[in-house]
């Protein structure tokens, strides 16, 4: 259940694999269902150095329970429920080409 009109987060919980390909650059990240909303958004898999961020604040955290997350939605429940439910639809693209060897955990949602 979701509280309402509270802004909220959605986090990825994420590890890498040791064979992870494709997430050592920003990734493109974009919801293709909200289409008014598709700017597009970089996230790191892999912590730069400060001096390769560039403004992209999206970068990994780690968790206390050992996995990893990174921030990939934000929205307003007021705003964006219908007929009680939320749909979304993330596209990833790595400009590396293909992306392997990310071990989804799940998606987390928490207030803002």
């Amino acid at each position: 259940m979701l509280s309402p009109n509270t802004e909220y987060v959605c986090y990825l919980v994420f590890k890498l694999s040791e064979k992870c390909e494709g997430l050592h650059c920003p990734v493109e990240v974009r919801d293709v269902l909200h289409k008014e909303n598709n700017e597009a958004e970089f996230v790191y898999f892999i912590t730069p150095s400060p001096l390769n961020i560039n403004g992209i604040t999206r970068v990994p955290k780690q968790r206390e329970d050992g996995w990893m997350e990174i921030q990939v939605w934000k929205f307003n429940s007021a705003h964006e429920f219908k007929d009680d439910s939320l749909s979304m639809n993330m596209k990833f693209t790595s400009h590396e080409g293909t992306m392997s060897g990310l071990i989804v955990c799940g998606l987390e949602f928490r207030p803002l």
